[in-house]
Formats: C-alpha cells, sequence, structure tokens
C-alpha cells in the first residue's frame, strides 16, 4: 500500500498523547518504578524530611536507608 507507513493488522508503537490535555494526564500519572505516581513520590519525599527533621530536633540517628537494620 503506496502512503501508508504502519502495517493495518499490526500497528506500530504507541506516538504518544496529542493534545495538552492528554500531555498533562500522562505527565500527572508518570511512574519510574514500581505503581507510585509523581504525587505519591512527592509525600514520600516530604514525609522523610519531616522525619530527618524530628530526628535532628531529637538528637537521634537517622537514618532512611536502614531497610532491615533499623535504629
Amino acid at each position: 500500500m503506496q502512503g501508508k507507513l504502519v502495517c493495518r493488522f499490526h500497528g506500530g508503537l504507541s506516538t504518544g498523547p496529542k493534545t495538552e490535555l492528554g500531555r498533562q494526564i500522562c505527565a500527572a500519572a508518570k511512574t519510574i518504578h514500581g505503581d507510585d505516581s509523581r504525587l505519591d513520590r512527592e509525600i514520600s519525599r516530604i514525609t522523610m524530611q519531616r522525619l530527618r527533621l524530628y530526628a535532628q530536633i531529637l538528637g537521634v540517628p537517622f537514618r532512611s536507608d536502614a531497610g532491615d537494620k533499623r535504629l
């Protein structure tokens, strides 16, 4: 078929959102790892800042990467 860029049966890769609203919705829902949205990561970041501040006020060591080695 002349003038066609993708197979009509198999399609092609997504070319992404076309409208400004579509771009905004996609950006708001965008995740990097796991199921966390940008809003979830921002809430986590603020929470960790508060915990660091509380630890500093109380004079206790704070390690955000403690994992299973809780202080």
